[in-house]
């Protein structure tokens, strides 16, 4: 992979030199294209390897031939179509997109200037080239990332099934990326809401001015990612589990004589506490959350006590939000019987996890 990006380093330098030439087409190739074909282990000399000038619609020889078709086994498995260097590419788009259509063996198409390649396939539509590339990059903007996806298509790499699979990946990495970009710069009613709905259970007016107020923020918030996202929750046997032994409450079964490791509440981890604690800490936020809605659930789990009035409560009572008081005098599965009811009643069913001892 070093020498790889080492050459591509090379050309992104001869570019330099000749961006503000006005290098001719065939110059390009020569300069820039080839050289960058023959990195992936396309030798334009190599007939086995690199047709030129390919038919790529048969029924019009003199304007529909493609400039390159890299090949294997004799198929051709790549069109590659030059341009001269800078030549804006948003024009020939619908050039390149022709052969490709027109050519049911071929997988994957390049568009190039020399300097910025754009990577298509039919990911939208079986045979039919997509709107959008889904890799696009310039030379001197190649990361070891992007080496280790362009060596996927080297001559001696190449598997069409398994580029395709990373084409879709990359495609749809690259939407995501898109749209969050676009939602942090000018973000739409429906993004508010729903961002509004999952961080705070609410779409109130003020709480969506606090997301939009908040996002601009968010970018250079995320550093340290990897330190404030759940792991990836993964399924085993229709249950909802995550790498580190954390099981979703709804998961948890009976807890009789086990204990509490720590418990994650909208991905705030919480530890040192037990199921007593727990309980009080997730009714005080529901309390605080919405007070009325909150007795509605107590109204329709005749078992769990919840009063204005500390002294209609006989035994353990505790303050939760203000003005509120809940019983704790429960067993741990009674405790989380009324939290799994709870967390239902307010649509809050991903919300909270635990990690046993």
């Amino acid at each position: 992979m070093g020498e790889l990006k080492r050459k591509i380093d090379e050309l992104g330098n001869l570019f330099d030199t000749y961006r503000n030439e006005n290098l001719s087409e065939s110059n390009t190739e020569l300069y820039f294209i080839y050289p960058f074909l023959s990195l992936l282990g396309y030798d334009i000399s190599n007939p086995e390897l690199v047709s030129s000038q390919y038919l790529a619609v048969p029924d019009d020889i003199k304007t529909g031939r493609v400039d390159l078709a890299l090949l294997q086994n004799g198929n051709p498995i790549i069109f590659v179509e030059g341009k001269k260097l800078n030549e804006p590419l948003d024009h020939h788009v619908n050039q390149i997109k022709r052969y490709f259509n027109n050519c049911r063996k071929v997988n994957f198409a390049i568009l190039t200037n020399g300097n910025e390649y754009r990577f298509y396939t039919d990911l939208d539509h079986k045979n039919m080239l997509d709107e959008e590339p889904f890799l696009k990059f310039e030379l001197k903007e190649v990361a070891e990332d992007l080496v280790e996806q362009l060596e996927q298509f080297t001559s001696q790499n190449f598997d069409s099934k398994k580029l395709r699979n990373q084409a879709r990946k990359i495609s749809r990495r690259g939407k995501i990326i898109s749209f969050f970009k676009k939602q942090f710069s000018s973000p739409s009613e429906e993004f508010l809401k729903n961002m509004s709905k999952m961080i705070f259970y609410t779409t109130k007016i003020d709480y969506k001015n606090a997301v939009k107020e908040t996002l601009p923020d968010v970018p250079l918030s995320l550093v340290d990612i990897k330190d404030i996202i759940p792991p990836p929750v993964i399924k085993r046997n229709g249950k909802q589990t995550e790498p580190n032994g954390e099981k979703n409450i709804f998961d948890i079964g009976d807890v009789t004589g086990k204990k509490l490791d720590y418990f994650r509440f909208q991905n705030e981890v919480i530890r040192g506490k037990n199921w007593a604690d727990m309980f009080i800490h997730i009714f005080d936020h529901l309390s605080q959350e919405n007070q009325s809605k909150l007795m509605s659930v107590s109204e329709e789990n005749p078992g769990l006590k919840i009063e204005r009035d500390e002294k209609l409560i006989q035994r353990y009572p505790k303050p939760i939000g203000t003005g509120l008081f809940i019983s704790t005098n429960y067993s741990s599965n009674d405790k989380i019987r009324y939290l799994q009811n709870a967390l239902l009643y307010f649509n809050m069913k991903d919300a909270l996890r635990v990690k046993l001892k």
